[in-house]
């Protein structure tokens, strides 16, 4: 096979040099220079992955950003949504006031009711952490407990609903 011979040779000073001398030298300076080669492939592939894991985790970094931005921008338009609709429904009740019209007043109270309606779906929604869908018991259930039982009238309520949930677009 292969023979490495190593003998050591006085210089100046008194020190000593170390000489190696390999028998089938061009053998094992082809197998040698092969594992030199496959050592520097190892090393451009750790290189090339670690690359690639920090864009990796560069692009989810960027994603959370623009989550946390959309999720501040969705929060905006909840509470701009919200003041508008109680704009609307104190101009309701503004005008509902200069009314002596039973009738009239009685529509303005069911348009209010209306959009109180659609105030709560939207409430629902900024807390949901599915905004494709809304639970149409608890929906229901809310809606009936701020809608009816606020009025004081001789209303009693049995319900029997099934946690059902409904796409928004419905």
């Amino acid at each position: 096979l292969y023979q490495i011979i190593i003998s050591l040779r006085k210089i100046k000073d008194g020190n000593y040099e170390k000489i190696e001398e390999i028998q089938g030298k061009d053998e094992f300076l082809e197998i040698a220079q092969n594992i030199t080669e496959m050592k520097q492939k190892i090393v451009e592939r750790e290189q090339a992955l670690m690359e690639s894991i920090e864009k990796k985790n560069q692009a989810e970094k960027e994603i959370r950003g623009i989550l946390k931005e959309k999720e501040k921008l969705l929060a905006e338009l909840y509470h701009r949504t919200n003041n508008n609709m109680q704009v609307i429904i104190s101009l309701i009740q503004l005008k509902a006031s200069y009314f002596n019209d039973g009738l009239i007043v009685e529509v303005l109270k069911d348009i209010e009711m209306c959009i109180q309606g659609m105030s709560l779906v939207q409430q629902r929604l900024s807390k949901a952490k599915n905004l494709n869908k809304i639970n149409m018991k608890g929906y229901i259930e809310e809606l009936i407990q701020k809608q009816y039982l606020k009025q004081k009238k001789n209303i009693a309520f049995e319900l029997d609903l099934k946690p059902i949930e409904i796409l928004i677009d419905s």
